[in-house]
């Protein structure tokens, strides 16, 4: 009779297949990709490259990453301001444990009249 994989066998085998992976596929491609993706321009630092060019490039950058930070600040304050704010999982789980105090209650008071009735 087959046994199915445990969590025992599933774990190392996953633990080995993420290691032949970066084997594979190491994190230089990763940042390689992630650094042409990101859009910055190639300027050879050579004598060619003028320095008001290189602020230039600084500058748009910084323009470039102000912008995104103010986007995620403005992200990060609209998700706090929701958050705020009770969902229906929280009234429910409320409701529940108001209820679940509710029985907690019930049954210590049903062994007392348990324990009294038998006297």
């Amino acid at each position: 009779m087959k046994t199915p994989l445990s969590i025992c066998t599933i774990l190392p085998l996953s633990f080995l297949l993420s290691f032949f992976l970066m084997m594979i596929y190491p994190a230089s491609v990763y940042s390689q990709d992630r650094a042409s993706s990101i859009g910055t321009e190639d300027i050879a630092l050579s004598e060619n490259v003028s320095c008001s060019d290189l602020i230039e490039l600084l500058t748009r950058q910084q323009q470039n990453t102000s912008r995104d930070l103010r986007l995620i600040k403005r992200d990060i304050a609209a998700l706090n301001q929701k958050l705020e704010k009770p969902g229906i999982k929280d009234i429910v789980a409320g409701v529940g444990f108001i209820l679940g105090l509710f029985g907690i209650g019930a049954l210590i008071i049903s062994r007392g009249n348990k324990k009294d009735s038998k006297r």
